[in-house]
């Protein structure tokens, strides 16, 4: 795809991601906010930021409502040991904040108003180089991508500190990236698809999966172009998305993800809807004074 014909197609996409900011920014900045509820995710990441709850209250911390606002404090600090590119991009909300929240608070728009800017690059990316031409394919496009990345399914997650938004949008940066390199087999678009890649299968441990198959996908960009060197470098990418996701998976705490699995299994799930949750205790192995924390 030649330049000029780029620039022919650069308005329609402008107006598509000025709509795309304009909604999701009212859905995020503009009271009410919106955002996600702590299930008790929310420490492991923002524990190493020193951000941690303005009450000590259970019921005003988790599950039941949604908190915008959050203090800042050295005693808060903790490092859970999480690996996740969740706190690459939390890493940025500080200097954000700043201009929201009075010193000592913490303002989770900060951390909404980064994820939107990175799904607004991923979407610039993904219109201007997705393999779809003709006026009527690419308005159905432009609808489909303004419907669906303005959803509050998805946008309310970016108020949050869940790993859930960098997966969001490191996907979209990966297509995005991908498309690129299709269209344009160039040393630049292939490294980033390789960073855009490597962000979303460590954004969470579930991803790691993924990140094998981009592998593969990879080596099947070696097609794109006849020369040894870019087949070398395509296969140098399968190798380094290949090798992070099996390395990213060994590094997952099982304090953090394995156990609280257990528990929730447990408590939230295989209790609650037992007839006989003391007995049920006792074939797991456990105290059967337990059934006291049993969620019903």
């Amino acid at each position: 795809m030649d330049s000029s014909h780029l620039l022919r197609r650069k308005w329609p996409e402008c107006l598509v991601v000025i709509a795309i900011a304009a909604a999701v920014g009212w859905q995020l900045f503009v009271p009410p906010l919106i955002g996600i509820a702590d299930n008790g995710d929310f420490p492991r990441i923002m524990g190493r930021f020193d951000i941690g709850y303005l009450s000590a209250k259970y019921e005003d911390r988790y599950y039941y409502y949604f908190l915008s606002k959050y203090g800042i404090d050295k005693k808060n600090y903790w490092d859970s040991k999480f690996v996740s590119s969740q706190s690459l991009l939390d890493a940025l909300a500080p200097p954000v904040n700043r201009l929201l929240a009075k010193p000592g608070f913490f303002d989770i728009r900060s951390v909404g108003l980064v994820h939107l800017a990175l799904e607004l690059w991923a979407v610039w990316l993904l219109l201007l180089y997705a393999p779809v031409t003709g006026g009527i394919p690419r308005a159905v496009l432009f609808g489909i991508v303004l419907v669906v990345l303005t959803d509050v399914g998805y946008v309310s997650y970016f108020n949050s500190f869940y790993s859930e938004p960098s997966s969001f949008v490191f996907l979209l940066l990966t297509l995005g990236t991908i498309c690129m390199t299709i269209q344009r087999p160039v040393n630049q678009a292939l490294i980033g698809f390789c960073v855009a890649g490597l962000l979303f299968v460590t954004s969470k441990p579930q991803n790691f999966a993924a990140g094998i198959v981009l592998a593969a996908f990879s080596l099947r960009l070696c097609t794109l172009r006849a020369d040894r060197a870019w087949r070398r470098a395509c296969a140098c990418v399968a190798f380094l998305l290949f090798s992070g996701s099996i390395y990213y998976y060994t590094l997952t705490p099982a304090d953090i993800i394995t156990k609280p699995s257990y528990y929730l299994s447990v408590f939230f799930d295989i209790l609650p809807h037992s007839p006989a949750p003391r007995q049920d205790l006792i074939e797991l192995g456990l105290d059967p004074d337990l059934a006291k924390y049993s969620w019903s």
